[in-house]
């Protein structure tokens, strides 16, 4: 763009601010262009900012959340921690399915063999153990649909969702759990007034075998391959630590139920026990002989060791007395059962505590 004096006319060269003509001071012209620039970048900005509100959906639908397509584009972990993500979320769901069931293989063609037949112990749904199954398996898909398991920046849905499918998790555990009261008490003085009850939850505990937890340790094992894949050295060493707790829990959790299992057995052995104590306090010798002679009562006394002759009432009462108030079994197996318990505990804080340090340096939203 041509400049000219503005005292005499004569044209100046660039960057010449006194003519050589008149020697005029002339002042340095300003740039227009310094102000449309801004003004048409403005104007773009707003166009961009409205057409990617009105096509949200579309853009989100082909390049996904904006904040993760940034954030791959920069990340060389970025896949590599979505896939830890999505792994460590889905194992602490399964987890968490594995200890509501205590164990047993529940599926749909058994589900409805885990309600109760007599009285109820701390229920708190009408629903059935197979409409609790399918609630979660429907929520658990919900949660696969709306990538749930590995986004970082996921929205409140996922976190309803979630809540939603612990909430369901606890009411199965609960119907679990009250099946498992019924076995625990059988043989007590409760016995007569239950038999029903008692016959139907023996045949439960001995029907469905202790069922070890093996996605869980595939789980475990995907996770440390990942972790060891990562090429941020900090954040590699911190989720190969986090690994390492989440198979001691695994291994914890396995040892607890078991606990819980020999627990509840010997719980079931020393009411037995006081029962038949109960029943031989009122009988006479010949009435004991009689009743214990019966075929329902041969096993548990031969394996004692109490057969034919050696069948008196002393020496029925010495046994279930060390049985019922002796060396008492119920006692041993509550305190491994505690102990466990406590050391999973530990597990679990010693987890929180990693995986916070873990979202707020790196931000993988990984949950508590």
């Amino acid at each position: 763009m041509k400049r000219f004096c503005s005292q005499c006319g004569k044209e100046l060269e660039k960057n010449i601010l006194i003519c050589p003509k008149c020697g005029y001071k002339n002042k340095k012209s300003k740039n227009k262009k310094r102000f449309v620039l801004p003004i048409i970048i403005f104007i773009i900005l707003i166009t961009l900012g409205g057409l990617s509100y009105i096509f949200r959906n579309q853009i989100i639908g082909t390049i996904g959340n904006p904040l993760d397509f940034i954030a791959r584009i920069q990340d060389p972990d970025y896949e590599t921690k979505e896939n830890f993500k999505e792994t460590y979320e889905k194992y602490l769901l399964e987890i968490s399915y594995y200890t509501s069931t205590m164990g047993y293989p529940l599926n749909k063609d058994n589900a409805n063999d885990y309600e109760t037949v007599g009285y109820k112990v701390n229920g708190s749904t009408n629903l059935t153990t197979l409409e609790l199954y399918n609630q979660a398996e429907s929520t658990w898909n919900e949660l696969e649909e709306k990538s749930c398991f590995k986004e970082f920046n996921v929205d409140s849905d996922c976190d309803k969702l979630r809540e939603k499918l612990d909430e369901v998790y606890n009411e199965i555990w609960l119907k679990v759990y009250n099946k498992q009261e019924e076995y625990r008490f059988c043989g007590s003085d409760k016995f007569e007034h239950f038999v029903q009850t008692c016959e139907a939850a023996l045949e439960w505990e001995y029907t469905y075998s202790y069922n070890q937890c093996k996605t869980c340790g595939e789980r475990i094992q995907q996770l440390l391959t990942i972790a060891s894949s990562i090429s941020d050295p900090g954040l590699g060493e911190s989720l190969i630590k986090l690994t390492a707790y989440l198979k001691e829990y695994n291994e914890l959790t396995l040892l607890r139920l078991t606990a819980q299992r020999d627990f509840n057995d010997a719980h079931r052995i020393a009411s037995q026990y006081k029962h038949y104590l109960y029943l031989l306090e009122n009988m006479t010798e010949s009435e004991a002989k009689a009743e214990f002679s019966k075929e329902e009562y041969s096993l548990t006394l031969s394996l004692n060791g109490i057969e034919g002759s050696s069948i008196t009432k002393r020496n029925l009462t010495k046994l279930f007395e060390e049985y019922a108030w002796g060396t008492n079994r119920v006692s041993e197996t509550a305190d491994i059962l505690g102990e466990y318990s406590e050391a999973r505990e530990i597990i679990i804080d010693e987890m929180t505590s990693l995986v916070s340090i873990i979202n707020g340096s790196y931000g993988l939203n990984l949950s508590n």
